[in-house]
């Protein structure tokens, strides 16, 4: 995968050439970049762990969303001392939603592709039923700027601020999880041919379960680092939706195919930027919003048929 990171670090720097000719500018572009879109890099992994190991997760913007709603709630209920317990609470929750998944999923044998539609629909609707909660309750919290009743002061939550630190600690075990681990190998036999990794031994189900549950875990991380960094506190409904999109998106271009078989955390890290820094030149040059999937899904289409002209992956790529 070294020449994916390679191309993917050479397009980032090509886009970031073309959005402006002088080089303080661009670092400042760069850095906004970095400050928008690593918070979205756990949602990226998230989304790889699953499409590589043979599944697929549709429902991760909507997990995204009930997150934070929960955190609004909960704040809103109890009182700006509580949003640290929110947090624990909303992350929690996430988890248990991905475990749910798993059990209809792999247990129940119902097609990934509409358990995930299902979870998807799910969890929007508990977002719209937190929302209006919310805005019944209409309490007013000192220390923070109401914005519809969605706007929540971040006690206990300063931790979340370096969503750079967070996302390099999260590539950083992936990468030795992925490279230097029989865990990490048999992970990728399960997505490479999940019949033959259970005729070798590898229990698949253990492989599934752990992947479902480490995906609640990043939904979750990713949620409160936008939320954080990036939200400053303020949170809608329906701000997760569609960012499962952007996941699957930049975990395709990052490598992963979607039979699974392949994963490549430094990759995906790359991609959820390149991706998002396409969104945001679009957004600078007034380009109409449905641009950017236009964009997007071109790539995708464009690298996925490149990678289908290439060998099959084995265990080390």
């Amino acid at each position: 995968m070294r020449y994916r990171a390679f191309l993917l670090l050479i397009l980032l720097l090509i886009l970031l050439a073309a959005s402006t000719s002088s080089p303080a500018m661009a670092l400042l572009v760069l850095k906004n970049w970095l400050r928008s879109a690593l918070p979205l890099a756990p949602l990226s992994l998230a989304a790889a762990l699953i499409i590589s190991c043979g599944q697929i997760d549709i429902a991760s913007g909507a997990a995204f969303s009930f997150v934070g709603m929960i955190v609004v709630a909960w704040t809103h209920a109890y009182g700006s001392e509580g949003t640290a317990v929110a947090w624990l609470i909303g992350w929690s929750a996430v988890v248990v939603f991905y475990f749910l998944m798993y059990f209809i999923v792999v247990v129940g044998r119902v097609p990934a592709l509409l358990c995930t539609i299902g979870m998807a629909l799910a969890g929007q609707s508990i977002s719209l039923l937190l929302q209006a909660y919310v805005n019944r309750s209409a309490v007013s919290l000192p220390g923070s700027q109401q914005s519809g009743g969605l706007t929540v002061p971040l006690t206990g939550l300063g931790a979340f601020d370096f969503s750079g630190v967070w996302t390099i600690l999260i590539v950083g075990l992936l990468v030795l999880w992925r490279y230097r681990s029989n865990a990490g190998l048999d992970h990728i036999a399960v997505g490479m041919d999940p019949r033959a990794a259970r005729i070798a031994g590898i229990n698949t189900k253990v492989i599934y379960l752990s992947a479902f549950i480490a995906s609640g875990i990043l939904v979750g991380l990713s949620s409160l680092l936008f939320m954080v960094g990036v939200q400053l506190g303020g949170w809608a409904t329906n701000v997760g939706w569609g960012k499962e999109l952007f996941a699957i998106a930049a975990a395709v271009i990052g490598g992963c195919r979607i039979t699974g078989g392949r994963f490549d955390p430094v990759c995906i890290l790359l991609a959820t930027v390149l991706v998002f820094g396409v969104r945001d030149i679009t957004n600078a040059l007034n380009l109409p919003l449905e641009l950017d999937y236009l964009v997007l899904g071109t790539g995708v289409i464009l690298v996925a048929l490149i990678d289908r002209g290439r060998p099959s992956a084995d265990l080390r790529a």
